[in-house]
């Protein structure tokens, strides 16, 4: 048979797989080349966004080629649905993780050696364990693929060193193809992936990271409980995700909302597996229509008819807001995406951020974090800053959809005074902007509030606000110098009533004994006493 007849016979099983096995008449954009690189043995580098269809680009090819395609995700809590979900396809698929039973793993081990597994979900850290690299070496490997290639990269977002074990496979592997994936990936991580996994001539293909049918508003967040239910009041028929950045946040919300009418469940990786399993699977099936997370959720979640997604907090990179605003409207229909805006998130993400002991990864989410606040703090297009971002450019001079284009700014985030703009806020991002450190001088000269506000003719109202910054980002700060204990205790008990979320309730049960600048101050020292580190995607 010669080379354009075998083409045209592996074409048909290609389109005859899609259509029996996958139940889809045609492909998805960009899927065809995909598939046909790696059918051919071509590596391959792919970005394509959240709900492009990627788990059929490998999962295809591993049903048609002999051999076992090994897929390396990050994702263990997963790994067990999308094995269902494979399975369901009527692929012969099994994952190897550290939840399974010694027994369990072997029998895992067996149908790989009898020839009975198209697909083998595996993490990442498995590739260090002794012998495993052994293993599959005995078996035949038809295909590795890469799932959130990008955490590979130190310049990425998401940079986990479990993933560098993943560059001796080309090595070890030199025959078998590797295709990598991932939805997020500017053009710099790009290059970084392509070379830490030593990629041979790859196939690259950058899907258009445009969402058309997504609109994008950022607001300025000033009493998040109330924007909330204003902006809810008007989407109860529809589901969406509210991401908060703290456990803390995610349960303060969801019982507010849902004590005010709108039905809200919490995730995040603190909460029970069985309640993180039953709150999943009640937004899926819609007998709920809020859920409120942090970044734990999302990741698998195939829920196409998502009509928004609200950011209650600043998001620490453009990467993980991308990604998380695009599970809105993979069916195509209009959804909003939302974001409320407040520069004093900045100092809460800057306190984890000084945590980081390395050098440079410290200063890349500094960065990170100030091109998160440009895109917030922008007076220009927003889809515009987002497609250059990743490196694609943006013709039209009005996107229609987001709104600085459709003048709707009434809520914009101009919070900070022009000259903390630009430089000055950038100065602020790194810790030496001489707005917060010259109050910091004098509050360790001992001087109080009023004598801060009087040397540097300021209002008190403004130091209380550098106070609150400043126990934000942790430096130690004597709270109970600019609040009497008195009101702080007093202040601390509604807290503890009425939660952290709002301040209005809190003031209005002193009944005029408290300021709000007392309860801001008190309140962020009780965040960062009960402050715990983001949830990681798990």
């Amino acid at each position: 048979m010669v080379d354009s007849e075998k083409a045209t016979v592996a074409g048909e099983r290609v389109v005859q797989t899609l259509r029996g096995i996958f139940g889809f008449e045609e492909f998805r954009p960009n899927q065809e080349p995909i598939v046909e690189a790696v059918m051919t043995g071509r590596d391959v580098f792919a970005v394509m966004p959240t709900g492009g269809g990627k788990s059929l680009c490998y999962q295809l090819p591993a049903h048609l080629l002999s051999g076992t395609c090994i897929v390396i995700s990050p994702l263990i809590s997963l790994m067990k649905d999308q094995v269902d979900a494979a399975k369901g396809r009527g692929l012969r698929a099994e994952y190897l993780n550290s939840s399974q039973s010694p027994s369990q793993q072997e029998g895992v081990r067996r149908k790989l050696d009898s020839g009975g597994c198209n697909l083998l979900y595996v993490a990442p850290e498995r590739f260090a364990m002794s012998g495993f690299s052994e293993m599959l070496k005995q078996l035949p490997i038809c295909l590795f693929a890469i799932d959130e290639a990008h955490c590979i990269s130190d310049w990425g977002h998401d940079f986990r060193p479990d993933y560098l074990e993943l560059a001796s496979i080309v090595k070890e592997f030199p025959h078998v193809p590797v295709a990598a994936f991932t939805a997020t990936a500017t053009l710099e991580v790009q290059a970084d992936i392509i070379e830490k996994l030593g990629l041979r001539e790859p196939l690259v293909l950058r899907a258009s990271f445009n969402r058309p049918n997504l609109t994008y508003h950022v607001i300025r967040k000033e009493d998040l409980g109330k924007q909330l239910l204003a902006v809810l009041g008007n989407w109860k028929q529809h589901s969406g995700i509210i991401y908060r950045s703290t456990r803390n946040g995610v349960e303060e919300t969801a019982e507010f909302l849902s004590a005010n009418g709108i039905p809200a469940l919490p995730y995040h990786a603190g909460l029970d597996s069985e309640v993180r399993k039953k709150n999943q699977e009640a937004f899926i099936g819609g007998q709920v229509g809020v859920v409120v997370a942090t970044i734990a959720f999302g990741m698998g979640i195939d829920k196409p008819d998502i009509r928004f997604v609200i950011h209650g907090d600043l998001p620490k990179n453009i990467e993980g807001y991308y990604q998380e605003t695009g599970r809105a409207g993979r069916d195509g229909r209009p959804a909003r995406c939302i974001l409320y805006f407040d520069f004093a998130d900045i100092s809460k993400i800057r306190y984890f951020i000084n945590k980081i002991q390395n050098p440079s990864q410290h200063q890349i989410a500094l960065r990170k974090l100030d091109q998160m606040v440009s895109y917030g703090a922008r007076r220009g297009c927003r889809r515009r800053y987002l497609l250059s971002y990743f490196g694609e450019r943006y013709s039209e001079r009005n996107c229609g959809a987001c709104d600085v284009c459709t003048g709707q700014t009434g809520g914009k985030p101009s919070k900070v005074p022009l000259r903390e703009r630009g430089d000055a806020r950038r100065q602020m991002l790194t810790g030496t902007g001489r707005t917060l450190e010259v109050t910091w001088d004098l509050v360790k000269q001992g001087l109080s509030h009023v004598e801060i506000a009087r040397r540097r003719a300021l209002k008190v109202s403004t130091v209380f606000g550098h106070l609150e910054a400043l126990v934000s980002e942790g430096r130690d700060l004597d709270v109970d110098r600019y609040v009497s204990p008195a009101k702080r205790q007093l202040l601390e008990k509604l807290f503890a009533r009425f939660g952290t979320e709002r301040l209005k309730p809190v003031v209005e049960a002193a009944e005029g004994k408290i300021a709000y600048a007392d309860a801001r101050l008190v309140r962020a020292s009780l965040q960062r006493r009960t402050r715990e580190t983001p949830d990681e995607q798990e």
